[in-house]
């Protein structure tokens, strides 16, 4: 385990250091273009896997053996029999287990032609993609302290509105919605806000999770942007702000426990 966790940072290291390199300017022009600020990169530890096949092999062949390097799920074998490097062209963006290390990745690529828009690690010793949040080592002691948890689909959604200053966001970052969640998340509040895309794909995703948490016991609640908008599309335009967001979310909560606005 311990070995895996390194591979993990040694890898995320890796991805930091590549976006902020000359040949990343492409991956780094992506998150400036989406005004997403250092800050918010560095806290998240958002990197860039370069489109090459075996990079991050030659970065960690020496220090681990194929077999170990396999159960981190950040490679794949190829048809030919050698391992390569699984995140190719991708916007890569790391989980955190509760203590900090990171567990796994997901990779959002820079290509239009990619089939897979967001590619996740497997599953491996570390990462549980049925319990794990994107997001939850930064915010779970907020939605703990405050009783409830705005619940979002992607990585760009609970970065923009972390970035907001809402502070008690998670991510399910394209994996379903599972009842092991719930379970997770039921630890440390009994409450839900959805803010899903307001589109027909997001609000039947939001359908599906609300039953899921219902079932758990978990109040649930829907907070609907309109428009076909996310709220990373809410805050893109310019006419909607912070305290516009704000007031739909204090609407959502009526009746909870009143909702301390982020300074």
């Amino acid at each position: 385990y311990d070995q895996l966790y390194e591979i993990n940072e040694l890898a995320c290291i890796y991805f930091e250091n590549n976006l902020k390199d000359k040949s990343g300017k492409k991956a780094k022009d992506y998150v400036t273009d989406r005004n997403f600020d250092d800050n918010i990169i560095d806290k998240f530890r958002i990197g860039f896997a370069p489109d090459k096949w075996d990079n991050l092999l030659k970065e960690l062949k020496d220090k681990f053996d194929d077999n170990l390097l396999k159960k981190s799920g950040l490679f794949s074998e190829s048809k030919k029999g050698p391992l390569i490097d699984r995140f190719r062209n991708r916007i890569m963006f790391p989980f955190f287990s509760l203590s900090g290390k990171i567990i796994g990745f997901s990779g959002r690529s820079l290509s239009e032609e990619e089939d897979v828009k967001y590619l996740n690690s497997p599953e491996t010793l570390l990462f549980e993609k049925s319990k794990i949040f994107y997001g939850s080592y930064q915010t779970l002691p907020n939605i703990r302290k405050q009783n409830f948890a705005i619940l979002v689909e992607g990585q760009t959604d609970f970065l923009r509105l972390v970035e907001q200053g809402f502070d008690n966001v998670l991510a399910t970052s394209g994996t379903a919605f599972s009842s092991k969640h719930a379970i997770a998340l039921k630890k440390y509040t009994n409450r839900v806000i959805l803010c899903y895309d307001s589109d027909n794909a997001g609000i039947n995703a939001a359908i599906r999770t609300s039953y899921v948490l219902l079932q758990s016991g978990i109040e649930t609640r829907v907070l609907h942007l309109g428009n076909g908008d996310d709220p990373d599309d809410f805050f893109k335009d310019n006419k909607n702000t912070k305290e516009d967001f704000f007031i739909d979310l204090k609407t959502s909560t009526r009746g909870w426990n009143k909702y301390q606005k982020a300074d």
